[in-house]
C-alpha cells in the first residue's frame, strides 16, 4: 500500500515505479511557469483608488509614482509635487474574535467624540478628542465564551452607532455548548492546543443577542428578537436615531426579516418578511444577504433586493412595509445597489443578455422610469461614487482588455480618462501569454443550460500536438471561478495559465449551482450537493475536446481548494473514467464536518434531509478511486479542520487505496508565504509526474 506523507520540508520520491529516471521539464517551461505566477503584479496603472477631500467631490489619487488632484466640478486634473497627508483610518486593536477572520477595528461615533473598542471580552469607549485619556468601560459581564463583540461588516455585522451618537447597536455572542475545534501548534517545543468554536452542520449555532447601549446614561436595552438559530446584520438606523433597522435570517435562509428595534424599549416591529422555498441569500453568496436592504436619504423608504420572480431585482418599499413599486425587471440579475439619491437608484447588474457575466452600472428613477445602462465597454466595471453621488469613477477591463479608469458624471457622461494601464506592463503580460485565454460556452449535463468558462494554452502551443488537460475546480455555490478580468491572482485563475505553460491545456468553468445567474440556475444545488456538479464539468470537458483534438481526455487532472477540493475528490470518485489525477487542498469530504454557516441554506437542515447529506459524502465512495490523489491541508485550518482530511485518510486506508498527503504546519485555510508557494509547486510536480511523466527542475 502506498500511504505517503509529504511534509513541507521534503517532497518525497515519485509514487509510481519506473525502470528509468523520468525526463525533466525544460528550464524554459519551468521559467515560464514561475514568471506567470507573478503576472498579476505586472500591470501598472489603469486602476484608481480615490482619496476624497473633506467629504466633497474632489479627490486625489496615486498613479505609478505620481500624485494627482481632481476637481470633477471644474473637470480639472492637477499633478501634485508630493503625496498628500494620509487621512485618518480606524486603528487595528487586536486579532479577530475568531481566528482566521480579518483584524477587528474600532468604530467611531458620528460626532467624532468616541471610539467603541474591545478589551477583555467587553466594550469600552476611547475618547477621540483627549490625548492620553483612559478607556471608559461600557460593559462588564463579557466572558471568553459569551463576549461583547465588534464584528466586522464584511464578515457578519459591525457595531453601528446611531446618527446622533447617543446610542450604539452591538451583538453579544454566546458560544456556550458550541462544538470546539482543536488547533494544535506542533512547532513549539511543547505542543499547544487552542479550542475554537465552530458549529458543524446540524449542531447548535452560537446564541446571538442584539443590544442597544446608551453610553451617556449607561442604559442597556436588549432587542426583543429570537436568540437561537438566527443570524443578524445591522444595516442602518433611522435618521432620527429612534430605531435600529435589523436584518434577521433564519438558520436555513428560507426566511429573512427586516425589523425596526425601538432604541429605548427594544421592542421589535416587522417591516418586511421575505420567504423562499429554497433559500434567499446564504452567507457566502454574492452579494450577501446583508446587502439586500438600502435605506433612502429621506429615511422613509427603502430599496429591497429580491429573487422572488426568479431573477435578482429591486423593489421600493415604504418604511411601514408597504410595497410601493417594482423598480427593475427582466431576465438578468441585479448584483448590488451602489448608491441612492432622492431621485435615483444606481446599481450593478449583468444586464447584457449576450454577455451574461459582464458587469455594468445602471440607474433607475424611484418612480420606476428612466432605466438606463451607464457604462459601455464590454467586461467588468467597478464603480466608486463621490460622497455627493454627483460623479463616479469607472474602472473597467475584460479578459482581453487591460484596465482603464474614467471619471463620469452621475448620468454616465464621460468627463475624462484618468488612468490607463501602462503599455510596457501590458507588453510584459502578453509576453507571458502569447496565446490569450480563450472564453467558451458549452452546455451543462442537461444538454440545455449554457455554461461559461475559459481555456488556457501553453506558450508554445501547437494544435497538431496532444496535451493533457487539467481543470481548476471550485464548483461551490458561493462564488464564480472563471476569469473575467485581464489579470487575476493565482488562486483566481492566474494559476491555470501558469500551469498550462508546463505543457497542459487548463480549463475553468462555472457550472449550475454557482451565483450571478438566475435563481433556477443556482437552485440546482439546493439539497443536491455533489449530484450535478461533476456531470456538468465532465460534459464541459468532453464538448471542448470534441472540437479541439489537441485535448487528450485520456490524461485529465483536476485541482481545487476548499469546495474546490471537495469537488476535485468528487471528480475522481464519480467520473474515474475521465479524471485520473487530483490535488485537493483544504477540502471537505463529508458535509457533517462542514461549518453550518457555509453550507446551510444550500442544503436543507440535516434533520430534514439526512439522505441528502449521506449522498453528498465522499467517504462512502473511496472504493471507486482509481487515479492518483494528493491531499493538502494546513494543520491550523478552522474553516475545514484537519479532522476532515484525517477521516478521508482513514477511509482510504480501510479501502486499501493509495494516496499522497502534504501537511502545512501552522497554516490556516488560506496558506501564505512559503507555505503557499510550496503548495503551488506541489501541484506542478504532481501533475507533471502523473500526466506528463516528467519531473520539474530541482531548486
Amino acid at each position: 500500500m502506498r500511504n505517503l506523507a509529504l511534509l513541507p520540508l521534503l517532497l518525497l520520491i515519485p509514487t509510481i515505479t519506473r525502470a528509468h529516471p523520468a525526463e525533466t521539464l525544460s528550464p524554459e517551461r519551468w521559467a515560464m511557469y514561475q514568471r506567470s505566477l507573478e503576472m498579476h503584479t505586472l500591470v501598472r496603472g489603469g486602476a484608481v483608488s480615490p482619496h476624497w477631500i473633506d467629504g466633497g467631490d474632489g479627490f486625489w489619487f496615486e498613479d505609478g509614482e505620481a500624485f494627482f488632484a481632481v476637481d470633477p466640478v471644474a473637470d480639472t486634473v492637477t499633478r501634485l509635487e508630493a503625496k498628500p497627508a494620509a487621512e485618518a483610518t480606524p486603528r487595528i486593536i487586536r486579532e479577530a474574535l475568531f481566528p482566521g477572520f480579518p483584524p477587528l477595528r474600532e468604530v467611531h461615533s458620528p460626532d467624532g467624540r468616541w471610539a467603541l473598542t474591545e478589551k477583555d471580552h467587553n466594550l469600552w469607549l476611547r475618547p477621540l478628542q483627549e490625548e492620553g485619556q483612559a478607556l471608559i468601560p461600557l460593559t462588564s459581564d463579557g466572558t471568553a465564551v459569551f463576549p461583547w463583540a465588534i464584528l466586522q461588516d464584511d464578515q457578519w455585522s459591525q457595531a453601528r452607532w446611531a446618527p446622533d451618537s447617543g446610542a450604539v447597536a452591538v451583538l453579544k455572542v454566546d458560544t456556550t455548548g458550541v462544538h470546539r475545534v482543536p488547533v494544535v501548534d506542533w512547532l513549539q517545543k511543547d505542543e499547544a492546543v487552542r479550542w475554537v468554536p465552530m458549529t458543524r452542520t446540524g449542531e447548535r449555532l452560537p446564541r446571538t443577542e442584539v443590544w442597544v447601549l446608551h453610553p451617556k446614561s449607561r442604559k442597556t436595552v436588549r432587542a426583543q428578537v429570537p436568540r437561537d438559530d438566527v443570524y443578524f446584520a445591522l444595516p442602518a438606523w433611522l435618521p432620527d436615531s429612534s430605531a435600529l433597522l435589523l436584518l434577521q435570517a433564519k438558520r436555513d435562509f428560507s426566511v429573512l426579516k427586516l425589523l425596526a428595534i425601538d432604541a429605548e424599549t427594544g421592542a421589535a416591529r416587522t417591516l418586511l418578511e421575505e420567504r423562499s422555498a429554497t433559500f434567499i441569500k446564504a452567507l457566502g453568496n454574492n452579494p450577501s444577504w446583508t446587502e439586500l436592504f438600502t435605506l433612502l436619504p429621506d429615511g422613509r423608504r427603502f430599496v429591497w433586493q429580491s429573487e422572488r420572480d426568479g431573477w435578482d431585482h429591486l423593489y421600493l418599499y415604504d418604511l411601514d412595509g408597504t410595497l410601493l413599486r417594482r423598480l427593475t425587471a427582466g431576465t438578468f440579475p441585479v448584483l448590488r445597489v451602489k448608491a441612492v439619491t432622492e431621485d435615483w437608484v444606481y446599481f450593478e447588474a449583468h444586464g447584457d443578455l449576450g454577455r451574461p457575466y459582464d458587469t455594468h452600472l445602471y440607474r433607475v428613477r424611484l418612480d420606476g422610469t428612466g432605466f438606463r445602462q451607464l457604462t459601455e465597454a464590454p467586461g467588468q466595471h467597478r464603480v466608486t461614487f463621490s460622497p455627493s453621488k454627483n460623479f463616479f469613477l469607472d474602472t473597467h477591463q475584460s479578459l482581453d482588455r487591460p484596465p482603464v479608469t474614467a471619471l463620469r458624471h452621475a448620468d454616465g457622461t464621460l468627463l475624462r480618462v484618468l488612468s490607463t494601464a501602462a503599455v510596457e506592463s501590458v507588453t510584459a503580460v502578453e509576453a507571458l501569454r502569447p496565446h490569450p485565454p480563450e472564453p467558451f460556452v458549452v452546455k451543462a449535463a442537461d444538454g440545455t443550460t449554457a455554461l461559461h468558462g475559459v481555456l488556457y494554452k501553453p506558450f508554445d502551443f501547437d494544435p497538431r500536438k496532444s496535451y493533457p488537460v487539467v481543470e481548476f475546480l471550485y464548483a461551490g455555490p458561493f462564488t464564480l471561478l472563471h476569469q473575467r478580468h485581464y489579470t487575476v491572482i493565482p488562486w483566481r485563475g492566474g494559476y491555470a495559465q501558469a500551469l498550462a505553460h508546463l505543457g497542459f491545456i487548463t480549463v475553468t468553468v462555472d457550472g449550475r449551482g454557482t451565483p450571478e445567474r438566475s435563481k433556477a440556475f443556482q437552485d440546482v444545488v439546493h439539497g443536491n450537493f455533489g449530484r450535478h456538479e461533476i456531470p456538468d464539468h465532465a460534459a464541459a470537458l468532453r464538448q471542448l475536446a470534441a472540437e479541439r483534438p489537441y485535448m487528450d481526455l485520456d490524461r485529465v487532472g483536476a485541482f481545487g481548494g476548499s469546495w474546490g477540493g471537495y469537488f476535485t475528490v468528487r471528480a475522481l470518485l464519480l467520473a474515474p473514467e475521465l479524471y485520473k489525477v487530483g490535488v485537493a487542498s483544504a477540502p471537505v469530504y463529508d458535509l457533517y464536518d462542514h461549518g453550518a454557516t457555509g453550507l446551510e441554506g444550500y442544503m436543507p437542515l440535516l434533520s430534514a434531509a439526512p439522505e441528502a447529506y449521506e449522498y453528498a459524502s465522499s467517504l462512502r465512495l473511496v472504493d471507486r478511486l482509481q487515479g492518483h490523489l494528493l491531499l493538502i491541508h494546513g494543520t491550523s485550518d478552522i474553516n475545514t479542520p484537519l479532522s476532515t482530511t484525517m477521516k478521508m485518510v482513514h477511509a482510504l486506508m480501510e479501502a486499501g487505496k493509495p494516496y499522497d498527503l502534504i501537511l502545512l504546519p501552522g497554516q490556516s485555510h488560506h496558506p501564505d508565504g512559503k507555505a503557499d508557494a510550496y503548495r503551488m509547486e506541489a501541484h506542478a510536480r504532481y501533475f507533471a509526474r502523473h500526466l506528463l511523466g516528467m519531473e520539474v527542475p530541482e531548486g
